[in-house]
């Protein structure tokens, strides 16, 4: 059965050769044309491509220094703590003397807070007018 199998292949692929030869110019044309059509396609991807990796790197960048800034965060809040712990030490040694170094947390008022003593008192003293 096989036999016969390569029989009618060969018979077949004997009988085609006459139309594969004929239409191998045209599907060479037509695969060039397609080819040229898709390079124009793919030329701006390509563009876009790099552009896309020098954005990616930028980013990445961004990303490092962020880090960096939040590392350096850290360290400067531990060094805080470190001489305000070494401050108290010194006042707790020696409790005649004030300490030298100002607390390093300070209050602010609310920015809007003077404003709004401004407002109470003005409205206080248009009623009792």
């Amino acid at each position: 059965m096989p036999a016969v199998f390569a029989a009618v292949r060969g018979w077949s692929s004997w009988c085609l050769r006459p139309f594969k030869v004929a239409a191998r110019p045209l599907l060479r044309s037509m695969v060039r044309k397609l080819s040229e059509r898709f390079a124009d396609d793919i030329a701006p991807l390509a563009e876009i491509c790099s552009r896309l990796d020098a954005i990616e790197t930028r980013q990445a960048r961004l990303e490092a220094f962020r880090w960096d800034h939040v590392a350096l965060s850290r360290r400067l809040a531990a060094i805080e703590d470190h001489v305000e712990k070494l401050s108290r030490r010194q006042v707790s040694l020696d409790p005649s003397r004030e300490p030298t170094a100002p607390p390093t947390v300070v209050p602010f008022a609310p920015a809007d807070a003077h404003r709004a003593a401004g407002a109470e008192g003005g409205s206080a003293s248009r009623r009792r007018a």
